[in-house]
């Protein structure tokens, strides 16, 4: 069901650091799939499955957070990376 999207993401606890991409050489995507996980997170399995699929393996630092509170973190880097919310860091 995930094979239709340009970017699949994969918000995952066990992976504190964010995903390396080249922000400004990518074309922007016309769809983009995040997934973030339920209370309790992933296990390793489902990860592993995730990667098979083409999934980004990413994290939102190294808090915990909340399902709620991550799907609107995940949607709000997703928005900055890929310039939805305008130019945020003019100056």
């Amino acid at each position: 069901a995930s094979a239709g999207f340009d970017l699949k993401f994969f918000f995952w606890e066990g992976k504190p650091l964010a995903v390396k991409l080249p922000w400004q050489s990518l074309p922007s995507p016309r769809s983009i799939l995040a997934v973030v996980g339920p209370e309790g997170g992933f296990p390793e399995d489902e990860v592993q499955m995730a990667r098979e699929q083409g999934f980004l393996i990413c994290g939102l630092g190294p808090r915990i957070l909340r399902a709620e509170t991550a799907a609107l973190a995940a949607c709000t880097v997703l928005q900055y990376c890929f310039g939805d919310m305008g130019d945020a860091c003019e100056r």
